[in-house]
């Protein structure tokens, strides 16, 4: 080692003083290695989703509270904090932007109140599209969700009608299913009325039959009241056929 001959690297997590020969340790060089500061970790793990070697081509949609969490809980070593961030990628913690992106659409696709009922169904398929495909392939699927639903007619009634049944959800009594439409498989049942004065309504000829299907305490209570926009024009002239056949 004095005449250079022979290069010796190791490492150690004990105590050189005590573990090295001191002939060996005075012949040596000593480097003290610390553990990452928080901030070192941090900018580690953001490096990696930089770069294209690591998820830089996956773009990588991650808070920054979760890279502190991830740097806190890494204890200073840069192995762990990376296995973290892996797993976090790989069980959905953390997701693509462009996964974000379509999560977004579909949520608008509800915020929004849009009629056509196939809208739920073609986000969804975008959605899909966009987690098979990545970017920049799935832009144009994006781009005509997008447009789909920005001409897609609007209506909130049925945000309207769900709020108002929450209200009675949370204000009434529950006054249990009518009787009627109750199954009655055991004597005891149909002797309490179970069952009693049901209507089928594949024996009517509209299919309609007229039958009370909320308590008595909301009773004829409506709360659905369609618009006459896009689908929902057939849904409203639908239902007031209903009330016409039910009257008959």
């Amino acid at each position: 080692m004095e005449r250079g001959k022979i290069v010796l690297i190791g490492a150690t997590t004990e105590n050189p003083s005590f573990e090295v020969n001191s002939a060996l340790l005075s012949r040596s060089r000593v480097f003290v290695l610390h553990s990452l500061e928080k901030d070192n970790i941090i900018k580690l793990l953001k490096n990696v989703l930089k770069d294209k070697t690591g998820y830089g081509h996956r773009n990588i949609d991650i808070s920054e509270e979760l890279l502190n969490l991830i740097a806190l809980y890494s204890n200073g070593d840069a192995r762990t904090a990376l296995n973290v961030l892996e797993m976090a990628v790989m069980s959905g913690e953390v997701r693509e932007r462009t996964t974000v992106i379509t999560k977004n659409i579909i949520e608008d696709c509800i915020q929004q109140k849009s009629l056509l009922y196939d809208n739920l169904e073609i986000t969804v398929a975008v959605y899909n599209a966009v987690h098979y495909l990545g970017m920049p392939e799935c832009n144009i699927y994006l781009t005509q969700a997008v447009a789909y639903l920005s001409v897609d007619p609007k209506s909130n009634a049925l945000y309207t009608a769900y709020e108002k049944a929450k209200i009675d959800a949370k204000n009434t009594i529950s006054e249990g299913v009518p009787l009627h439409l109750r199954n009655a498989p055991t004597k005891l049942m149909k002797d309490l009325n179970y069952g009693s004065g049901y209507e089928y309504s594949h024996n009517f000829e509209n299919k309609v039959a007229s039958l009370q299907c909320l308590p008595d305490n909301l009773k004829d209570r409506q709360y659905y009241t369609p618009t006459t926009q896009g689908v929902e024009k057939n849904i409203k002239e639908r239902l007031e056929t209903i009330k016409k056949l039910k009257k008959r």
